[in-house]
């Protein structure tokens, strides 16, 4: 991996506390080692997450956060996204 390489990291899931969907998107002023989040020992900058109701009468919930995860992974790793 090239040096200086930064991870971001997108997590969806569901759950039963929620009526609608929260979604956030977060760049951290510095990235950070995050644990054992990302595979490899590479620093975060940014973090995603979408909750989806769990209680939903179509599975259409977590269908639509995994397709605004996998656009946005597909942004973060375009090179007119890196910013350095």
């Amino acid at each position: 991996m090239p040096k200086n390489t930064e991870a971001a990291n997108i997590l969806i899931g569901q759950v039963d506390f929620l009526t609608e969907r929260v979604m956030t998107l977060c760049r951290l002023e510095s990235a950070a080692l995050m644990g054992d989040l990302t595979e490899v020992a590479i620093p975060t900058r940014f973090v995603f997450v979408s909750l989806s109701p769990a209680n939903t009468i179509e599975d259409r919930e977590i269908w639509q956060a995994s397709e605004i995860a996998r656009s946005l992974a597909v942004l973060f790793s375009d090179k007119v996204c890196d910013n350095r």
